[in-house]
């Protein structure tokens, strides 16, 4: 059996108990106002079973509702899993999509990252995944606000702004590079000459295209699509693209739940 059946036939069973010991919980309910007595007239089994729910109701009445929260709990942990398998498939696709014919670089120089606001004192856009299997644990984020001059970083720039942008033709940035490099850089990606700073400090290459998409969930900003490159080539064109339009539905629908 496959894993991705076995995590259905988990959710589906999950299901079937949780309801079960709801149904439980009320039959438990209604046994307790029985009488024995006039189930032994009746129907003595009925009686036997009466007796025996009375004798145990005080782990009954504790281990039914637990038990049901426990399975829908967990069943939503199966839910997350299957959400965030989707996503990161779905990111993983974008990026063959946008970056088909840059195969001969490295990936990791090519990415799809989906950003999550958050609030943390402040509010931020926070890594949710990102395409590949390197860069993962990179704690990228940046800040936004309501205030457009506080935002920060190409996703800031979309956040505010609610609309695909995109650009390209970025300097090429590096230890060495004159300060006027720089202040241009981050003047045009909305970042700070100090974020520049730790990224080459840390050896990290830094990109020369960007192209970010809006994401919404029933109709409310939820987060961002950044994708960057570090190479020129534009991405301007393919910003205006259908694909994109249905990528970021696609997203809105699976990350309700994130």
């Amino acid at each position: 059996m496959s894993a991705r059946r076995s995590w259905n036939w988990l959710y589906v069973a999950l299901g079937w108990i949780a309801a079960a010991c709801g149904l439980g919980t009320l039959f438990l309910g209604a046994a307790l106002k029985a009488d024995p007595e006039w189930w032994e007239r009746v129907w003595r089994p009925a009686a036997g079973v009466i007796r025996g729910i009375h004798a145990w109701a005080w782990i009954f009445v504790v281990a039914l509702p637990l038990a049901s929260y426990s399975c829908i709990r967990f069943r939503r942990f199966v839910a997350s899993r299957w959400i965030s398998s989707g996503v990161k498939h779905l990111l993983d696709l974008v990026q063959q999509y946008v970056f088909q014919d840059t195969e001969q670089d490295p990936p990791h120089e090519h990415r799809v990252t989906l950003f999550k606001r958050v609030r943390r004192f402040r509010e931020w856009l926070v890594i949710v995944d990102r395409s590949g299997h390197l860069t993962l644990k990179h704690r990228t984020k940046f800040r936004i606000s309501d205030d457009p001059n506080v935002c920060e970083g190409w996703a800031g720039k979309v956040w505010v702004q609610g609309t695909v942008l995109s650009i390209d033709n970025l300097p090429e940035i590096t230890a060495d590079s004159p300060p006027a490099d720089l202040e241009r850089y981050a003047r045009l990606t909305g970042v700070s000459k100090e974020w520049i700073g730790q990224r080459l400090s840390k050896g990290r290459r830094l990109a020369r295209s960007y192209l970010a998409i809006p994401v919404e969930v029933n109709g409310k900003p939820w987060g961002v699509v950044v994708l960057d490159s570090a190479g020129t080539a534009t991405m301007r064109t393919r910003g205006t693209s259908p694909y994109f339009k249905l990528m970021s539905l696609a997203l809105g629908k699976l990350v309700e739940r994130i």
